[in-house]
């Protein structure tokens, strides 16, 4: 599933966007303490991965024979 551009400009995935933005931030952040443990490394890896795949919806297909192949 991907989104339209005219989907990617609405207010309402802007709004969404830039929330789960600032939840990457803040679960990155939580990985790379050295405080936590195995497990909690681990669960907030799996929602960083959950986050990166719903943000991806927003990304366009890329097109053959251009320079991202």
């Amino acid at each position: 599933m991907n989104l339209l551009p005219r989907e990617i400009d609405g207010e309402v995935w802007q709004k969404l966007a830039a929330h789960f933005g600032e939840r990457l931030k803040v679960l990155r952040a939580k990985v790379e303490s050295p405080r936590i443990s195995d497990g909690e490394r681990r669960e907030h890896a799996i929602r960083i991965d959950e986050i990166k795949k719903f943000l991806s919806v927003a990304e366009l297909p890329k097109k053959k024979g251009t320079d991202a192949d």
